[in-house]
């Protein structure tokens, strides 16, 4: 009865290899499930992310390219640079969740007038020296925004007072992001102060109408198309240091 019964070693290595194969086979089954659960649930919370401004990104505004009609007005004019003024970027995509880019230096001007509110502005984003949480990332983002063809970002806008909200303003410009130019419209928050001006504005653009993708082989699918775009900076006087002769 021990030998009709028993186990040979042959059989016994032959069961373990079918086990350890139906093994393997349940784990990539029940990791393609986490994973494509995990792709589910990234974009559910993504369409869940608090409600932010979405800009309005329309053809080129000619009125903008003709500058701030201000007759009879003089300008304050007030300047910023980096590290007074930031460009922040938001990201997500499905699988590897939010991201973080920051782009140096930021420069411009704003001009404006104290009596109206009325304000015209100009801003210069250095498009190469973006940082993220990850060294992957940063090379990723930099060849869909393709920065070394296109260095910089260049923003200019009008920007005009909103009735009964009189540290809000109604900003309307034209913005050049990866060599395409492009009308965009959203709300700032503009607050005056003893030596300048500070200035702060958050909303979600379209990267497709810039052009700005990835490969199908790099998943282009799983990334959002918005992207939410934080500005501030605080302008100030420019000084002019004068060295007097020796």
């Amino acid at each position: 009865m021990a030998q009709k019964c028993g186990v040979d070693s042959a059989s016994r290595k032959r069961l373990s290899g079918r086990w350890d194969a139906r093994f393997a086979e349940v784990r990539r089954i029940s990791t393609m499930r986490v994973r494509w659960v995990a792709v589910a649930i990234g974009l559910s919370l993504a369409g869940c992310a608090p409600e932010v401004q979405r800009a309005a990104l329309v053809p080129a505004y000619p009125e903008v390219k003709a500058g701030l009609a201000a007759p009879g007005t003089t300008l304050e004019k007030l300047v910023f640079r980096s590290p007074r003024a930031r460009c922040h970027v938001f990201s997500n995509d499905a699988l590897n969740g939010d991201h973080h880019l920051h782009f140096s230096p930021v420069r411009g001007t704003y001009r404006f007038d104290r009596v109206t509110g009325r304000a015209r502005l100009h801003m210069e984003i250095a498009m190469r020296n973006l940082e993220a949480e990850e060294h992957w990332i940063a090379r990723f983002a930099g060849r869909m925004l393709a920065v070394d063809e296109f260095p910089k970002t260049v923003i200019d806008a009008n920007l005009e007072p909103i009735d009964g909200q009189p540290e809000e303003r109604d900003v309307k410009g034209n913005i050049v992001l990866r060599g395409v130019e492009r009308g965009i419209h959203f709300r700032a928050h503009v607050r005056d102060e003893a030596d300048g001006v500070r200035f702060r504005a958050v909303f979600d653009m379209s990267r497709s109408a810039f052009g700005i993708r990835a490969s199908a082989e790099e998943g282009d699918s799983l990334i959002r198309d918005d992207f939410t775009v934080t500005l501030e900076f605080h302008a100030t006087r420019e000084h002019v240091h004068v060295e007097e002769d020796p």
